[in-house]
């Protein structure tokens, strides 16, 4: 469930940032400015309605860290970091299988299955091995989105991994629109 806009504006004038916690039913937490947490509760309104009171309890901060990770926004951190640093997608698992060792990232190998599927880009050299990997990641879901294969050069053989890419909601909607646009046409 996404949370309405002005809930969402309402937050960042009060300095959280609203989450939602993925299960049954949709429950949400607070997170302040300086990585304090507000207990779940299952109205975003509600609990809005709470910070402006003064009235929610807050737990300790666990990091010294704020509404930003380095380069993320705390809430997908949070996702990202459940996920073991990575959405968790089945094209995800299967870069950080092939290219994640005890020493970091495998930034050869990553260049030469970036090359071999013709999305390498020069301006990936300036980013750490992580983006370097996310870029790549986005790159192929956008080759899969579009029917073409992934190929991994693994060993001087490549080879083509049927990764079955699910989209996700809105990039199902999108491509139902775009479908009914061209019927409509």
């Amino acid at each position: 469930m996404k949370l309405h806009h002005a809930i969402t504006k309402k937050a960042t004038r009060l300095g959280v940032e609203i989450i939602e916690i993925p299960g049954e039913l949709p429950t949400f937490r607070a997170i302040r400015a300086d990585g304090a947490e507000s207990a779940i509760v299952e109205n975003a309104s509600e609990l809005l309605k709470q910070i402006e009171a003064d009235t929610i309890e807050w737990d300790e901060p666990k990091s010294r860290k704020g509404l930003r990770s380095g380069v993320m926004v705390m809430s997908y951190h949070l996702r990202y970091t459940r996920n073991g640093g990575g959405c968790g997608d089945t094209l995800d698992e299967t870069l950080r299988d092939m290219l994640l060792s005890e020493e970091g990232t495998d930034l050869d190998l990553l260049r030469k299955i970036a090359d071999t599927n013709e999305v390498w880009t020069a301006k990936w050299n300036g980013l750490n091995p992580g983006m370097q990997r996310m870029n790549l990641a986005n790159r192929i879901r956008a080759r899969l989105r579009n029917e073409a294969d992934f190929q991994a050069d693994l060993d001087g053989e490549v080879g083509r991994f049927g990764i079955n890419y699910q989209p996700n909601k809105k990039q199902r909607r999108r491509a139902d629109r775009a479908a009914a646009a061209q019927v409509a046409e």
